[in-house]
């Protein structure tokens, strides 16, 4: 978790960085194991937790959640479900959405630089 990149970027990108820190924590009070094993916490992260934390991320701040599901999968593009995807799709029925790979990665960036209009104030 950097800091710097904290210090200049939007809230709703901050919530995600700190609620992916969060898990990181749970797992390591879940499995008794002191050192992180940020490879397998990560597949799990993608493979478990992206949703609801978009859901969370979507709820609190107003966001649309094709905008939370990209700020989710931030931490975790180093996986192998992030490589191996070449789109993403949350919601259901009506709400349903589906973001190209190149999608998230701008969503990403938009919220931690707070381009096109993304994101609420900086967290500082």
């Amino acid at each position: 978790m950097s800091k710097d990149i904290l210090i200049s970027s939007s809230k709703e990108f901050t919530c995600a960085v700190l609620i992916h820190e969060v898990l990181h924590a749970y797992f390591r009070q879940t499995t008794a194991k002191e050192e992180a094993f940020n490879e397998l916490d990560h597949q799990t992260i993608a493979s478990s937790y992206i949703e609801p934390m978009a859901e969370f991320i979507s709820g609190l701040y107003g966001i649309s959640l094709p905008d939370a599901m990209a700020l989710s999968w931030n931490g975790v593009r180093g996986t192998k479900a992030f490589r191996d995807a070449t789109s993403f799709t949350i919601g259901s029925g009506t709400g349903v959405a589906t973001l190209s790979k190149q999608d998230v990665l701008d969503q990403i960036r938009d919220y931690t630089l707070k381009l096109n209009g993304k994101g609420q104030g900086l967290c500082q």
